[in-house]
């Protein structure tokens, strides 16, 4: 389970698909797959992140860009503090890749804010 990613779609040598990575059970280090009408159905357009780390002090606005993984996708969104520790991070588009333990990366235009590990 290591070696894969949620929503990851390369290096899964499968044939009939494509395929994703749709979950993880570190218990019994199984990767599941399905395919992308499931994929799709398990999209997320909300997630908390925790420990916010910012490069200089919290934005002073809502609404930023945010980016997750590798990918070079980079998705509006705005950003709710639920404590001292914890983000409610809802995007515009919902992403069918979000997993525990990625992080966040929040942009203002083309300055990065900084980050979070996603809960």
């Amino acid at each position: 389970h290591w070696f894969y990613t949620i929503g990851q779609r390369q290096g899964l040598g499968l044939s009939g698909g494509p395929w994703y990575v749709s979950g993880k059970e570190v218990g019994s280090n199984t990767v599941f797959v399905s395919s992308r009408p499931a994929a799709e159905a398990g999209a997320r357009d909300r997630f908390t992140v925790r420990d916010p780390s910012w490069l200089s002090s919290p934005p002073e606005t809502d609404r930023l860009l945010l980016k997750i993984r590798h990918g070079p996708g980079i998705v509006p969104c705005s950003v709710r503090p639920l404590s001292d520790s914890r983000l409610e991070v809802r995007m515009d588009l919902p992403d069918r890749g979000v997993a525990a333990g990625q992080f966040a990366v929040f942009y203002d235009r083309e300055r990065c804010l900084g980050c979070g590990m996603i809960e």
